[in-house]
């Protein structure tokens, strides 16, 4: 039976009944879709980047294979096999983290170039100061 409540006013969208924990929301950065567009990167591999990316907090990503598979609808060997590749390819920066369940911490490196990139333009600014 159709029921108007499951859907936001105005809008032909169903109301979401799911949501990410921990999410930070997408940041897509220019570079990462001219590598898509060029190939350097699949459309799978960029679904998952961005699935870490915002799971990605201050301190990284500390979502294990399970809950990354769970997010994206792909099996664990398939999140392991995409994050090794991601890897390869320098997309993700993985640490040794034993306070946390999965053992390991991923960073995307768009994301920490980003934060290199503020830190410089504070730094300098704090010299010119």
């Amino acid at each position: 039976m159709f029921d108007y409540n499951d859907y936001d006013e105005g809008s032909r969208m169903k109301k979401p009944t799911k949501q990410l924990q921990g999410f930070q929301g997408l940041t897509v950065y220019p570079e990462l879709f001219i590598d898509l567009k060029e190939g350097e990167i699949t459309a799978i591999e960029f679904t998952v980047y961005l699935v870490i990316d915002s799971l990605n907090g201050k301190d990284g990503c500390y979502a294990s294979n399970a809950y990354l598979a769970e997010q994206c609808n792909f099996s664990e060997r398939s999140i392991r096999e995409y994050i090794r590749i991601l890897k390869k390819k320098g997309y993700l920066i993985e640490e040794k983290a034993k306070h946390c369940m999965s053992g390991r911490i991923l960073r995307t490196y768009y994301r920490e170039l980003d934060k290199i990139e503020k830190r410089k333009k504070l730094k300098n600014g704090k010299k010119k100061v």
